[in-house]
């Protein structure tokens, strides 16, 4: 009789528990090759590899450990982390309405532990989004807890969550031996509204692309708080334009756009953002082949 209750309580919590812990292998607790399974980490076999597996872990066995490394004389490489085993993300049928996990962060010269989640119908319309940047060193497992805000009332599909390094201000150029480490990542909660107030951006403002390093494609997430003519433009180390993403009067808002670099070589490359009467913003890409 008492393993019959203990059966029947295992059935009841059973579906809450996989219904919280729906990221696969939130826990980085199984590992392929030196990879996180159901993760994509930007690791180059036999070459360079940012993100590692760590005994010290908030649960369980293991958590992962993601730090900068040089890449060459005047570049370095930040850890890049993404749920789902692919850049597509994974799948969800759910409105979640906050992203939890724990880390530990050591910092070098201001360097940031940066989170972004996007919530997506299909493959072009964003439902939800959140994203935390983290400053402060942790020496300790601390909790980080970021509500996802919504733009619709869709139900999302599709789910792409980021964790990597970025710079104290424009977010490029992370220094060598910033370190993070992370265990526990979930998603919780149900979400019942738009976050209507949220919808527009309090300024104007560049972000990260991601994935970085890419190849072929990236996306590269901007924000303007009213109407405004937008330049995107995309230029090599010697300040030549290689690509222009953007150059037209845009609503305000949110927006995203997929840079597609199929046809341009390895190697450093830098977007700008020109806006509103005098705002300039510059971050730092990798291409990868």
């Amino acid at each position: 009789m008492k393993n019959l209750f203990l059966l029947l309580m295992f059935a009841f919590f059973l579906p809450v528990t996989l219904f919280a812990q729906n990221i696969l292998n939130g826990g980085f607790e199984s590992w392929t090759n030196g990879n996180p399974d159901n993760w994509y980490a930007y690791n180059i076999p036999t070459l360079v590899s940012p993100l590692t597996q760590s005994t010290t872990a908030h649960s369980g066995s293991y958590s992962i450990k993601g730090t900068v490394l040089k890449w060459d004389a005047t570049d370095s490489l930040a850890p890049l982390l993404e749920a789902g085993g692919t850049t597509e993300g994974f799948t969800i049928s759910q409105r979640f309405k906050t992203v939890t996990g724990y880390y530990q962060f050591n910092p070098v010269l201001g360097d940031r532990f940066e989170g972004i989640i996007l919530l997506y119908k299909g493959t072009t319309t964003l439902v939800a989004y959140a994203q935390f940047k983290i400053s402060a060193s942790a020496s300790s497992w601390t909790q980080f807890s970021t509500d996802l805000l919504y733009l619709t009332n869709d139900t999302p599909d599709d789910c792409k969550i980021t964790f990597t390094i970025i710079g104290p201000s424009t977010g490029g150029d992370a220094h060598v031996n910033s370190s993070f480490l992370l265990d526990d990542v979930v998603l919780t909660g149900t979400n019942t509204s738009v976050n209507d107030k949220n919808t527009i951006p309090a300024k104007f403002s560049l972000e990260q692309n991601y994935p970085n390093p890419f190849n072929p494609s990236t996306k590269i997430q901007y924000n303007v708080p009213e109407n405004s003519f937008v330049s995107l433009k995309v230029y090599n180390t010697i300040g030549q334009e290689v690509a222009s993403l953007v150059n037209n009067v845009v609503p305000a808002g949110s927006h995203e756009i997929t840079f597609d670099a199929s046809k341009l070589n390895s190697g450093v490359y830098f977007y700008t953002l020109k806006s509103g009467s005098n705002f300039v913003q510059t971050r730092k890409m990798i291409i990868m082949k």
